[in-house]
């Protein structure tokens, strides 16, 4: 996540076995209280790359997000 919005609110532990990915912690929107998140991706028959990328836009959006 390194030079996206997500770089430093993030606050994550990563996993890997074969097939699965996933990324548990915390992320810190812009506009409030940090979230709790947890993101498994499982059984996924794609390049790992692609697995850790959709992680990382989830993670993206999350940072984004905006309480009413």
């Amino acid at each position: 996540m390194r030079r996206t919005k997500a770089e430093r609110r993030i606050l994550a532990k990563t996993g890997t076995r074969r097939h699965v990915s996933a990324l548990a912690g915390y992320a810190t929107p812009t506009s409030g209280k940090p979230l709790a998140l947890s993101i498994v991706v499982n059984n996924y028959t794609a390049p790992q790359r692609e697995a850790t990328a959709a992680i990382d836009a989830i993670c993206e959006l999350l940072v984004g997000f905006e309480r009413p």
